[in-house]
């Protein structure tokens, strides 16, 4: 019998498998032969884990791309699990680089 500790360790692997592929929850689970209602029921648990822990992302973007921020007031966005806070003065090119990278994930 798997401990709970194996169980989560499966499910984020699960999840993160399903979360890089192109298909909906259904389908995805169908192919892996597993039923919806596990698949749904570790994906929110692993989600409100998610948000109770700091999770980093890392982000590598081109040689060369420098990034200045001034101390203003961020601008704040959430996609999916995910939030970042982003500084009136902020390479654009950067920032593309980490939403696109955000969405791919989340």
């Amino acid at each position: 019998m798997r401990t709970d500790q194996n169980k989560k360790a499966i499910w984020e692997k699960h999840i993160s498998e399903f979360n890089l592929s192109t298909l909906s929850a259904r389908k995805w689970c169908a192919k892996e032969k597993l039923t919806e209602g596990q698949f749904w029921y570790w994906k929110a648990k692993l989600n409100k884990t998610e948000k109770t822990t700091n999770n980093w992302i890392e982000v590598t973007t081109e040689t060369g791309i420098e990034t200045t921020f001034q101390k203003t007031s961020p601008i704040s966005i959430t996609i999916g699990a995910a939030k970042i806070e982003v500084e009136s003065d902020f390479d654009i090119i950067v920032f593309e680089n980490i939403i696109s990278t955000l969405v791919k994930l989340c």
